[in-house]
């Protein structure tokens, strides 16, 4: 485990409870981070913390937009990278489209395929 002194704790648009209660029970603060939309419905990141040399961490649940929180936390990785944080974790305790068809249905169709 990192020193806690030197890490940042940031939350997601989907996470802003869930990073409280990490934060609260680890006694570390929550970063500041502003999520925006363009007018085109694009979104925007800023991370309003120095994070070079840092360990930063994200929490993103992927619920309830999936697709929106997979960008959301890409757009605020590549902010701290380009910040020059030294260590970047995600934290996505729901990971969207981590789910896998399987089972019988699945497997007779690959069974079919093969021949």
């Amino acid at each position: 485990m990192p020193d806690l002194s030197k890490c940042l704790i940031f939350p997601c648009p989907n996470s802003a409870a869930l990073t409280a209660a990490i934060c609260a029970a680890l006694h570390h603060p929550i970063g500041k981070i502003r999520f925006s939309k363009f007018s085109n419905g694009e979104s925007d990141v800023e991370l309003d913390e120095r994070v070079r040399g840092r360990t930063v961490f994200f929490v993103q649940t992927g619920y309830p937009e999936c697709s929106d929180a997979i960008i959301e936390l890409a757009l605020a990785v590549d902010a701290a990278k380009r910040g020059g944080a030294a260590r970047i974790v995600a934290v996505v305790p729901t990971f969207p489209y981590g789910r896998k068809q399987s089972g019988p249905k699945v497997w007779r169709e690959m069974e079919e395929e093969l021949g």
